[in-house]
C-alpha cells in the first residue's frame, strides 16, 4: 500500500506552507492479518515559514507520536536540521483485532529555532499530523471437492466448499461443467464447509478421462476480492450406466491396502454381482469381489484387500461387473477415478547460520524440503513458527515452486531469537503446503527441535552441527540418486 498523502482521499493532513511537512507514506504490507506485525514508513520534510531577515538555525525536541487500537509509539529525535527524515512507526496487531479498515493518527512536533535579523532566536512550534489508512484482515484460502467424480451426461453433483482459513464472502463457483444457473452463489464460508447439491451438463466433455475446473471468486470480511481455480479430475461416460462405482478412501502406493467402493445399482434387481478390476489393481486373495444381490435402486459398500502401483494422484480405471439377471448373464465395464497417496513423501530439515542459536541474536534459518516421492509436487510454499523467535521477513510465507521426484530446494528466513526465558530446549514448526499430480491441495507440518545458548556460551554448538551435518547428508544422498538414475 503505497500513495502520496497530499492526493489520497483516505488522508488528512494538516499542514503549512514551508512548515513540517509529511511527503510521502508506505506500509510493508497490502494488508495484515490479527497476529501480524508491521510498520509504517514517512517521509518528513522539516521546514519552517521564515520572514524577511529570518534564518533557521535547526529544530529542537522533535517527536514522532502514533496511539490507536494498533499503534503505541513515542520517538524522541531530538536536535535536526532543515532535511527530509525517514520515519517507521511499528504496528502491533492482536490475535483478536477486528477485521477492518483502520484510520492510524500520527504526529510530529517540533521546535524551530528562528534567528531574527537583529541576531535574537526565537522559539516556534510546528506540527505535522496524518491519518494513515491500515487494513486489518485474513485472506480466506478456500478448497473445494466435488462428489460423486463419476459423472454422467447429465445429473446432480456435490459441491464440498470449505475455507481454510478465515471467512469468505460472496463466494461465486463456475465451472468448465455447466452449472444449473451457471454458477454456484453463497453468501459466507467458513472452516464448517458448505455443501450443495447442483444439476449440471457435460456434453461439452469427451467420454472417458476429464479434468473439470471450478473457478471460485470471494471476498473477505472488509470485501477486498480474490479468486482461485481448483481442478478436479473426474470420469464421464455419456450413456447411462447400469452400474456406478465410487470410491471412498485412498489407495497407498505399493503397499497392500483396503479398496473401498459403494457400488450402485440404477436398474432392476440383480443378483450374484461380482466385480474385477482391470490389472493394474490387484486383488491379494481372490480374483474377484463377491457383492451378491442388489435390489432396484440399491447400494452396496464394499471393502477388500489390494495392491496397487498406479502413481499417486487420480487414475482412471476399468472396473468389470458381472451380474446374473432374470436368468441372463450380463457385463458392464465402468470407469472409475482411483486415487492413489503416497505416505512419508516429503522430508523437512533445518539448517541455522550463524550456529549455535543465541538468546537476542539474529539468525538465518534455511528450511529444506526434499520431495522423496516418485512424482513431482507444485505450487511448494514454506513458512516457520515459534514462541521463541520472531519472523523478520516481510514476507512470512515463501515460495519454492516445483520439485521433482528426488530432488530438493530450500527456502532462507530471517529470525531474531527472544531474550531467554530459562529454557534451552524450544522448537519450531514448519508448515509446507503443495499440490500433488491431481492438484489436490496438501498441508504438511512438522515440528523440529532447536537448542538455544546464551550468549555467552558459544562452545557448545553439538547440535546444530548434528542438524547441519544430517542435512549434508540427505542432500548428498539425494544428488547421488539423481546422479543415479541418469
Amino acid at each position: 500500500m503505497k500513495g502520496k498523502l497530499l492526493i489520497c482521499l483516505l488522508v488528512a493532513l494538516c499542514i503549512s506552507s514551508f512548515a513540517i511537512t509529511i511527503t510521502s507514506w508506505s506500509t510493508d504490507k497490502s494488508s495484515y492479518e490479527p497476529g501480524d506485525s508491521g510498520y509504517i514508513t514517512l517521509n518528513v520534510y522539516m521546514a519552517h515559514g521564515l520572514a524577511t531577515g529570518e534564518s533557521l538555525r535547526g529544530f529542537k525536541s522533535t517527536k514522532v507520536e502514533s496511539y490507536s487500537s494498533i499503534t503505541d509509539y513515542t520517538q524522541d529525535i531530538g536536535d535536526m536540521s532543515m532535511s527530509t527524515v525517514v520515519v517507521n512507526v511499528p504496528l502491533s496487531i492482536s490475535e483478536d483485532t477486528k477485521e477492518s479498515l483502520y484510520t492510524i493518527p500520527i504526529k510530529i512536533t517540533a521546535v524551530a529555532q528562528v534567528q531574527s535579523a537583529s541576531g535574537s532566536v526565537g522559539d516556534s512550534i510546528d506540527t505535522a499530523t496524518a491519518s494513515i489508512p491500515v487494513k486489518v484482515s485474513t485472506k480466506p484460502v478456500i478448497t473445494l471437492d466435488v462428489d460423486p467424480k463419476s459423472i454422467e451426461k447429465s445429473g446432480n453433483i456435490t459441491l464440498n466448499i470449505c475455507s481454510r482459513k478465515g471467512i469468505a464472502e460472496e463466494v461465486s463457483v463456475t465451472s468448465s461443467l455447466y452449472l444449473d444457473g451457471g454458477k454456484v452463489y453463497l453468501e459466507k464460508v467458513d472452516q464448517n464447509c458448505t455443501k450443495v447439491s447442483v444439476a449440471y451438463d457435460a456434453s461439452n466433455f469427451e467420454e472417458g478421462s476429464a479434468t473439470a475446473s471450478f473457478n471460485i471468486s470471494y471476498k473477505d470480511a472488509i470485501g477486498d476480492a480474490y479468486s482461485t481455480l481448483v481442478s478436479i479430475p473426474m470420469t464421464v461416460s455419456k450413456e447411462a450406466s447400469r452400474f456406478i462405482i465410487n470410491q471412498n478412501a485412498a489407495l497407498d502406493y505399493k503397499k497392500n491396502s483396503n479398496l473401498q467402493l459403494t457400488l450402485e445399482n440404477k436398474g432392476s434387481d440383480a443378483q450374484d454381482v461380482r466385480i474385477s478390476p482391470s490389472t493394474e489393481i490387484n486383488l491379494v486373495t481372490k480374483s474377484e469381489i463377491e457383492v451378491g444381490g442388489i435390489g432396484k435402486g440399491g447400494k452396496k459398500n464394499i471393502t477388500e484387500m489390494v495392491y496397487t502401483a498406479l502413481e499417486p494422484g487420480v487414475n482412471s480405471v476399468i472396473f468389470t461387473v458381472y451380474w446374473n439377471e432374470n436368468g441372463q448373464e450380463k457385463s458392464e465395464k465402468v470407469n472409475v477415478p482411483i486415487n492413489v497417496k503416497s505416505e512419508d513423501s516429503m522430508d523437512i530439515y533445518l539448517e541455522a547460520n550463524p550456529s549455535p542459536l543465541q538468546f537476542g541474536q539474529e539468525h538465518t534459518v534455511s528450511i529444506i524440503v526434499a520431495n522423496k516421492a516418485s512424482y513431482s509436487i507444485s505450487g511448494v510454499s514454506v513458512s516457520i513458527e515459534s514462541d521463541a523467535f520472531e519472523v523478520l521477513d516481510v514476507e512470512k510465507r515463501k515460495f519454492i515452486g516445483s520439485i521433482n521426484n528426488d530432488d530438493f530446494s530450500s527456502q532462507q528466513f530471517k529470525i531474531r531469537i527472544k531474550p531467554s526465558d530459562g529454557s534451552e530446549n524450544n522448537s519450531l514448526k514448519v508448515t509446507v503446503q503443495f499440490k500433488d499430480p491431481s492438484g489436490k491441495d496438501i498441508v504438511k507440518e512438522k515440528e523440529i527441535p532447536i537448542n538455544i545458548k546464551e550468549a555467552a556460551k558459544t562452545a557448545d554448538n553439538t547440535f546444530l552441527f548434528v542438524v547441519g551435518a544430517a542435512v549434508v547428508i540427505i542432500i548428498a544422498y539425494l544428488l547421488t540418486r539423481k546422479k543415479d538414475k541418469k
